[in-house]
């Protein structure tokens, strides 16, 4: 099972990184300062359930055609940016894709399914304290506890 996580920001990231500490095949799919992070450090995670970090895969959301379709797709990003997304989404899918939706804010789910058909999109809601932190070229997510 192929996972593309669309949202490199705290969510994205520890979701993505919990499955790919699990031997899940995750990319993650970032642009700017986060892909030069991800491509040349470890994604480092520090939680209440045990910290790690990993190299993980990452593409260049600039540079998506051409790269092979997933099963999944997490969609991590704010709800102001669905319209910009769908474009990228376009280029991750193939036949069979399944978008999960962890955004934030109403009408989500329903703006996917206008465009990939409801059969493809899956809702989800996400109820987790986290931050990312961007120091020394590493992005350190910190969960904490309820």
């Amino acid at each position: 099972m192929k996972i593309a996580v669309l949202g490199a920001g705290a969510i994205g990231c520890y979701y993505g990184g919990i499955l790919a500490k699990e031997h899940t095949d995750v990319t993650f799919i970032a642009r700017g300062r986060t892909y030069e992070r991800l491509k040349h450090h470890e994604l480092v995670v520090k939680s209440i359930d045990g910290d790690f970090s990993l190299p993980v895969n990452v593409i260049d959301s600039e540079r998506l055609q051409g790269h092979a379709a997933f099963d999944y797709i997490l969609l991590a990003i704010k709800s102001t940016g669905i319209e910009a997304a769908i474009e990228e989404l376009k280029a991750l899918m193939g036949d069979g894709t399944k978008i999960i939706c962890l955004l934030n804010g109403i009408g989500n789910e329903e703006r996917l399914a206008e465009v990939f058909g409801a059969e493809r999109v899956i809702g989800g809601s996400a109820f987790i304290s986290i931050i990312r932190e961007a120091r020394e070229l590493l992005i350190t997510l910190v969960m904490a506890s309820w």
